[in-house]
């Protein structure tokens, strides 16, 4: 393969089963839909990739096996240009796959190496004195996402299960969030849908990737803000997200989320069984 059809690979492997594919990659190389198909057909040629008409694309075992290698090299990459070089998501997932493809696995490997060897986690932060001396247990969250620096709520904010919930045990603090599937409609008048894709957090001027399981997306406690404003202490962390919509891939948009820690609740039953299970790992 060529440097481009591997980087057309890797943004195959990303966006693997899901709609307009072949739309998603001509709108990120800047090319027309023609070319973006046309490279497409190349690797389908090759046995990497299977499409349907309807611009599906998914990997054959031979592409992932193909590419596998440098996906969790291009993972590794792209994390450290958020974290360690302070670069926003798509760009950093863009130079990380230009990366993968142009340069040498040895000089990739260097430069992970380097960054495994003094890569600090964000949990190694303290938490914040007031959500620190919360009691043990699942807290139930309210919370609101608005455009960044305004009171104006974002769109995202509908994209999400409320409450949220804040767990708190003696080790960590953690926020889970739960996606919804979204519908809109647009300027166009047209009826669009959505899923979150990935989720990012900023702490310290740097963009973290929340875990997620079981569709619950999870940010430290150590990356929430505390300040005490007029209505009472709030808690609030910027996040970026990116979705997909029916027709087109949405660009990544960033929010405030802001929660009201005057009206967070315990659950007792959670604390509860929270405490039991504490009592059996003992």
């Amino acid at each position: 393969m060529t440097p481009r059809q591997e980087e057309y690979l890797l943004i195959f492997a990303a966006y693997s089963g899901r709609s307009q594919c072949i739309a998603g990659a001509s709108a990120e190389f800047g090319v027309s839909k023609a070319t973006a198909s046309h490279i497409s057909s190349q690797l389908e040629e090759k046995g990497l990739i299977r499409k349907d008409a309807y611009g599906v694309v998914e990997l054959t075992e031979l592409g992932w096996d193909k590419i596998r290698g440098k996906l969790a090299r291009m993972k590794e990459l792209e994390q450290w240009l958020e974290v360690e070089i302070k670069l926003p998501p798509a760009l950093a997932e863009r130079e990380a796959r230009r990366m993968v493809t142009t340069l040498d696995q040895e000089t990739t490997e260097a430069i992970l190496e380097q960054w495994r060897c003094c890569d600090q986690t964000i949990t190694e932060l303290p938490i914040h004195p007031h959500l620190s001396v919360l009691a043990e247990g699942i807290y139930s969250v309210p919370f609101q996402l608005y455009k960044p620096g305004s009171d104006q709520l974002s769109m995202g904010d509908k994209g999400f299960h409320k409450p949220a919930l804040l767990i708190r045990s003696k080790e960590d603090c953690r926020l889970q969030l739960r996606p919804v599937h979204l519908r809109y409609a647009s300027n166009m008048r047209t009826h669009l849908s959505g899923t979150l894709m990935r989720l990012w957090y900023c702490s310290q001027g740097s963009w973290h990737e929340t875990a997620h399981e079981d569709g619950i997306w999870t940010i430290p406690g150590q990356a929430l803000c505390c300040s005490c404003e007029a209505e009472g202490w709030t808690a609030m962390v910027r996040v970026r997200a990116r979705a997909t919509v029916s027709q087109l891939r949405m660009p990544e948009s960033e929010a405030d989320l802001i929660i009201n820690l005057e009206q967070i609740k315990l659950q007792e039953s959670a604390a509860a069984e929270l405490q039991h299970e504490g009592e059996i790992l003992q």
